[in-house]
């Protein structure tokens, strides 16, 4: 019992970074590159990826997908009482389509790369599907 009380005060200040941090947003556009670039490898033939490349490309399709989410909540509660831009997908865009949109998007924006990461998704998905 002594032991298992003693490990878990010992942990404690590890893993308090993990409780504060301010939000996930705290990515950039050079991090999105390298978080998703095991998607934009374009060989033809199957990836042999190691388990580093394997979380980033988790990382990148939870990011993506969270940031479309968060855009789909505030789209549908705003009700365009704001100024704020939206963009509109289409039901038959896919993730992959997304994904591509959004690395076209970076390697078109090399300057803006040090932008917020959920920034650029949201410019990046307003270019290609803006809201008529």
């Amino acid at each position: 019992m002594k032991q298992t009380i003693l490990f878990a005060v010992l942990l404690l200040p590890l893993s308090f970074p993990l409780f504060c941090r301010a939000s996930t947003a705290q990515i950039d556009g050079n991090d999105l590159l390298e978080k998703c670039r095991p998607f934009w490898v374009d060989t033809g033939t199957p990836l042999t990826l190691n388990n580093t490349e394997r979380l980033n490309m988790g990382y990148c399709a939870g990011y993506v997908s969270g940031v479309m989410d968060v855009e789909a909540v505030w789209n549908a509660t705003e009700k365009g009482v704001s100024k704020a831009t939206h963009y509109c997908i289409p039901k038959e865009a896919n993730n992959g389509q997304v994904l591509r949109i959004l690395k076209k998007w970076l390697d078109d924006n090399p300057a803006k790369l040090h932008w917020r990461a959920d920034t650029i998704i949201h410019h990046a998905l307003v270019e290609a599907f803006p809201c008529k």
